[in-house]
């Protein structure tokens, strides 16, 4: 092999290799920015927060300190609830905060009414709830350093709701959960 051969295969190399390290750098570079940042990035899996979010989309959050009513969170399937859900579900589920601590609920059949501490009332309307266990009157309040949750997808999602349905503690401790803040970006259909 010549000399401009040998020079050609060489200027090659090196640019293959400096790609490399550039693309190492940058990949570096971003997935520091979430380790390091409020903001995280979580692959959602299943149809359960539809139309919000759908299965393989990539979101990010940004992270906050104080769990807050209506809040996108992350967190540890209970082992109570193991049993009762699919066996190809996650062990991180993906729910919305509807009930925080101190919140009174009421179950009057077809929905939850939730009378927060500050004398707000919301309701959650449960249209999958004709099989439900739990007798219409049923009340629970939410104890300090617990949630309930819910699916924004009411009729696929095993919840807070589901849960209380079926006779399984409904409440979410803070300690499992992992991430917890606002929605800044859902990026397609991702698969991981």
């Amino acid at each position: 092999m010549d000399r401009a051969a040998k020079d050609s295969v060489k200027s090659i190399a090196d640019v293959l290799l400096w790609g490399a390290i550039g693309a190492f750098v940058v990949a570096l570079i971003f997935f520091s920015f979430f380790r390091f940042s409020p903001y995280r990035l979580v692959n959602v899996h299943g149809p359960s927060m539809q139309p919000t979010l759908t299965d393989g989309d990539l979101i990010v959050l940004k992270t906050t300190p104080k769990i807050e009513r209506d809040q996108i969170t992350v967190f540890d399937l209970p082992d109570e609830w193991a049993n009762a859900v699919s066996k190809s579900t996650e062990s991180n589920l993906i729910k919305r905060v509807v009930g925080l601590p101190g919140d009174h609920l009421s179950y009057d059949g077809n929905q939850v009414n939730i009378q927060s501490e500050s004398g707000k009332s919301y309701i959650l309307r449960e249209p999958k709830l004709s099989g439900c266990k739990l007798p219409s009157g049923s009340e629970l309040t939410v104890p300090k350093g617990e949630y309930f949750l819910a699916g924004d997808n009411r009729i696929q999602s095993f919840d807070s709701m589901a849960a209380w349905c079926q006779g399984l503690d409904p409440l979410i401790q803070k300690d499992t959960i992992g991430i917890n803040g606002q929605l800044q970006t859902r990026i397609g259909l991702f698969s991981f």
